[in-house]
Formats: C-alpha cells, sequence, structure tokens
C-alpha cells in the first residue's frame, strides 16, 4: 500500500512541477513577444474596440506591459504593429514598416440636463446619493442610478472620453474624441480655446455686477493646490428684464464651475447655463440628446489651432447605424 500512496505522491508533485514550469514558460515568452501576443487575431478581437478593464489587467499580468500602453494599443491595433488606426500614407521608417498619420473618432453631443459627464468602466453608470433614514422612498433592493451621457450616446457613437465635463444642471455643446494629444491641448488653460456660454439669470442686472462677472476668479490647482487666476471673461447682455437677464460669457479657461462661481459672486441666481460654443464648434440645429460627427474642415480646423495638422490622419469614420 505504501508504494502505491508514494507513487501517486510523485506523479501529483511531477504534474505540479510540470504545469509550474509551463506557466512559467508561458509567462517568458508573453512578456518576450509582448506585442506579437497582443497582435494575435484571437487577443484583438478582446481588445477591439474598448476592452474592459479585466481584460487589460490579465494582459498586463501576463505580459508585464503597462495597462495604459495596452488601451493605447487597442484604440486601433489592426494589423498588430500600430498604436493607433492608422492610414496608408506616410512615410518609412527603420524595420521596413511605414509610420503613418493617426486617425482618430471626432464627434459632438448636445448634452440634455440630468445627465452627468461620467463613464464608470464597470457599468458606465453612477449610484444616486443615498436619502437619509427617514425618507421612505429609498429602496435598498432596487439598483437606483443617474444616468450618463454615454447611456444616451445614439448608435454607431463610441463611448470615447469627452474634452472636459458639464456638470448635471448645464446643457449644451460636449466634444467627444480618443485624441489625446488634442484633448490636452483644449483643456490647458493657456491654449485659446474659448467656450461661450449662456446664462439665464435672476437678480438686479447692473453694470457693477456685469463689471464683477468679467473680472478674473482665483482659483486653486487641483493636484498642486497652487494659487491661480483666471484669465478675465468677456461678457454681453443678450436680453434684460425686471426680473433678470440673459447673459453671454466667453471664457478661455475651463476651472471647475467657473461660470457658476462668476454668476454666485456678481450675486445673480443661475436659472440655466448652457455652452452654446467651445472654439470653432457650435450646435447649431443639432437637437437635444443627439450626436454628429465633426466635418473635415472642423477637425482641420482644431488640429491647427493645437498645432497637429501634420500628424494626424483624416478623422476615422463613425459606424453609425443607419
Amino acid at each position: 500500500m505504501r508504494p502505491a500512496v508514494t507513487a501517486c505522491a510523485a506523479l501529483a508533485t511531477a504534474a505540479a512541477l510540470w504545469s509550474w514550469l509551463r506557466r512559467r514558460r508561458r509567462r517568458e515568452l508573453a512578456r518576450r513577444y509582448a506585442y506579437e501576443l497582443l497582435g494575435d487575431p484571437r487577443v484583438r478581437r478582446s481588445l477591439d474596440p474598448y476592452p474592459s478593464s479585466t481584460t487589460v489587467a490579465a494582459l498586463s499580468a501576463l505580459t508585464g506591459v503597462a495597462t495604459a500602453k495596452i488601451r493605447k494599443f487597442s484604440a486601433g491595433a489592426r494589423d498588430g504593429a500600430c498604436a493607433r488606426p492608422w492610414h496608408a500614407d506616410g512615410a518609412p521608417r527603420a524595420g521596413g514598416r511605414t509610420k503613418r498619420k493617426a486617425s482618430h473618432y471626432y464627434f459632438v453631443l448636445h448634452k440634455p440636463l440630468g445627465v452627468v459627464t461620467q463613464r464608470d468602466d464597470a457599468s458606465t453608470k453612477t449610484y444616486v446619493p443615498r436619502p437619509g433614514r427617514n425618507d421612505k422612498r429609498w429602496r435598498p433592493w432596487r439598483r437606483q442610478y443617474v444616468p450618463t451621457v454615454y447611456d444616451g450616446l445614439p448608435d454607431g457613437f463610441p463611448p470615447v472620453p469627452s474634452v472636459g465635463r458639464l456638470d448635471k444642471e448645464t446643457s449644451g455643446l460636449l466634444l467627444f474624441t480618443d485624441d489625446g494629444a488634442l484633448t490636452t491641448r483644449l483643456l490647458r488653460p493657456g491654449s485659446g480655446c474659448e467656450k461661450t456660454y449662456v446664462l439665464d439669470v435672476t437678480g438686479v442686472v447692473s453694470d457693477a455686477a456685469l463689471a464683477s462677472l468679467s473680472e478674473p476668479l482665483d482659483d486653486v490647482t487641483k493636484h498642486t493646490r497652487e494659487k491661480v487666476r483666471t484669465a478675465p471673461a468677456r461678457v454681453k447682455v443678450v436680453s434684460r428684464s425686471d426680473e433678470g437677464a440673459r447673459v453671454e460669457v466667453v471664457i478661455s479657461e475651463g476651472r471647475h464651475h467657473q461660470v457658476r462661481r462668476l454668476a454666485a459672486r456678481a450675486g445673480f441666481a443661475v436659472e440655466a447655463l448652457h455652452r452654446k460654443a467651445m472654439g470653432p464648434l457650435r450646435l447649431d440645429d443639432l437637437p437635444v440628446g443627439a450626436a454628429r460627427p465633426l466635418t473635415p474642415d472642423e477637425v482641420q480646423t482644431l488640429l491647427s489651432n493645437c498645432g497637429l495638422e501634420k500628424k494626424r490622419g483624416p478623422p476615422r469614420p463613425l459606424p453609425v447605424a443607419a
């Protein structure tokens, strides 16, 4: 009996050792040929177009490639060699491959009221804050959510990141793109990308209050907590009545709740806030909740203003359902 037990133990140990060596060999090969593995058609199907956090974490643990690089690779690694969707034109580079210009998605959404500009990797929804104990409407067994802009995107528009945010009570133009360099340059305070807002305010609209609305605002940076002073805003009165006025405010920066804070400092109560323009982009007659891709001229103007026109190819066509 004892030899049989010993033989079984030896077989189990050998099987465990063989399995461990096999996993180790796989990890070594995956780390040695990381990008070849990411370019495998079976892996690309799981990466295209936007992989889940679980998939990215598993591939990062297997290949040793950072999760940010895997997400960048997955944005358009169609041939296993490019880190973005590429076009056929370009100049040759070392290795026999061709360096081509990147192509990205660009579209605008007419954001409605009551939705947040937020995306959760797990469910693309955010929880409603829990009410107090005396609130009888709270149902702990029901999942209560706040809708996001990604829940209302029309069919065919990919859930790419937005350029900046609009709060829940603000409507208007919201730009979406997966061009990270363009997003960074548009959000940079000194980029010169002007944003035009229309406010419906209540209160005494005097010349002194309007002057206070256009003055710079003292703020603190998010990460370094440094004190900064915003650029002055341009203010124009569209209409005025005894109860309030409609005011157009143009700012060149996008600080947190900057327009609402300017209105509060001037003594106005904001009834409605709407973004009507962002740089060269306009909503025109776009209905609330609808989206449209940018025209080539609009994309070219945006890229030219940010100095990226020579590094980008034509816009990537949206797979909009007919």
